[in-house]
């Protein structure tokens, strides 16, 4: 597991002026990402990509639904085009595509990053804090996964994501 934080109750945050990444189903392995960005969400499903969404009908979803949910805000907003521009390059989750990718390209090309190691949420996120990019964790429904302030990432395996997508696509 590793160990992030601290990480206070989302109720108390405002994210609509940020960007960032949400785990969804925070304590699943794995979990779904996700991404933020000026009040929008984006993310790639086992069939379509998720763009440009309202930030409010997440919130919404995630307490209609009890999701439990992690947001890492970015210590920058990033430009809203750009992340539109790259998840338009998506299409799915399919040919080996997890929904990490297009983060990964967030991460290189806008915080410019070295991400070629890097495959799972739990590696990005400590590489995030070494280059002191992100700002603040909050969450939704996570009460029982939170100790001593600090959410710990679940490590998992590719052939654990590969069987989740499969999983979902049915």
């Amino acid at each position: 597991m590793v160990k992030v934080g601290p990480v206070v109750n989302n109720a108390n945050v405002s994210l609509q002026d940020y960007s960032g990444i949400v785990l969804l189903n925070a304590n699943k392995k794995p979990p779904h990402l996700g991404f933020f960005c000026s009040g929008k969400y984006f993310s790639l499903t086992t069939n379509e990509v998720q763009l440009n969404q309202d930030l409010d009908s997440l919130f919404e979803l995630i307490n209609r639904k009890k999701i439990p949910s992690l947001f890492i805000s970015l210590n920058q907003v990033l430009e809203l085009s750009q992340i539109i521009k790259i998840f338009n390059d998506f299409s799915d989750l399919s040919s080996g595509i997890t929904c990490i990718e297009p983060i990964k390209i967030i991460v290189g090309d806008l915080l410019k990053i070295n991400v070629d190691t890097i495959k799972f949420v739990y590696q990005l996120i400590p590489l995030l804090q070494k280059h002191n990019h992100i700002s603040s964790f909050s969450h939704f429904y996570c009460d029982d996964f939170i100790q001593n302030d600090c959410f710990y990432l679940t490590t998992y395996t590719m052939d654990e994501v590969l069987s989740r997508i499969k999983s979902l696509a049915k």
